[in-house]
């Protein structure tokens, strides 16, 4: 996960950009998803505390859920799993290979 220094709100507020369904927060971030063409989303995460933001690669057409947005944290804030933006199955799958290993390691 690259967290960018928040310099202005226009760093993860970008003009012209509407934000859907306002904010919600999750485990001290707050996530954002502006709509940018009709349609196709980005979404953004803004920690106000330490100054920073990332942005999350996710698919497009969907808003991330709470319960996504902690799970994409949990792993670390990964990049793409495949040659398309992340979706819930690549977040389980990535899940799976986390709990694998730690069972691994722990036999």
């Amino acid at each position: 996960m690259e967290a960018k220094e928040i310099r202005c709100a226009a760093d993860y507020y970008p003009p012209g950009w509407c934000p859907i369904d306002g904010s919600m927060k999750v485990d001290g971030w707050e996530y954002f998803c502006y709509e940018f063409i009709e349609g196709k989303k980005d979404h953004v995460l803004v920690n106000r505390e330490r100054g920073v933001y990332v942005e999350i690669d996710w698919s497009p057409y969907s808003r991330m859920y709470k319960s996504q947005v902690r799970q994409w944290l949990s792993l670390g804030g990964p990049k793409r799993h495949s040659t398309g933006p992340l979706c819930q199955d690549d977040l389980d799958e990535l899940q799976k290979v986390v709990e694998d290993n730690l069972l691994g390691d722990a036999l």
